[in-house]
């Protein structure tokens, strides 16, 4: 909730798309179908939501998540990173980058977040299991 009251004062009452530039949200192009569906739901809009390419590994594309939508005057709000992708198990180290530019972070772990709760794997989760956050 803290993201949104920053981001959209008032959203509550008002909704969060009420006004121009939208609030954008991020994922990779090998995200879950489930990204789309939840921004639609949520009324965040499908046209809002960036699939971001992947890299060699086949994770979302740092520098490219980096240099999205910087010209276009958009609000980047939030990255959907994957802990596990569904095609490859490719986890996404885009913390670090959500930290320094303020963006919510929201991690889909259905496939890979169990790695978490392995001390022996966690530090290869990308820092998907910090905490805290904007």
């Amino acid at each position: 909730m803290a993201g949104f009251r920053r981001r959209v004062p008032g959203f509550r009452e008002t909704g969060l798309q009420r006004s121009a530039p939208p609030l954008i949200v991020y994922t990779s192009a090998e995200a879950h179908s489930s990204v789309d569906k939840a921004a639609a739901i949520l009324g965040i809009g499908v046209g809002n939501v960036r699939h971001i390419r992947t890299d060699e590994q086949n994770r979302m594309d740092v520098t490219a998540l980096a240099e999205a939508d910087r010209r276009a005057g958009s609000r980047p709000w939030c990255v959907v990173a994957t802990c596990g992708t569904v095609n490859t198990g490719a986890v996404e180290p885009i913390a670090d980058l959500c930290t320094a530019e303020g963006l919510w972070l929201h991690v889909d772990g259905a496939y890979g977040a169990l790695f978490l709760l392995c001390e022996e794997l966690r530090d290869l989760m990308g820092g998907c299991g910090r905490d805290g956050g904007p």
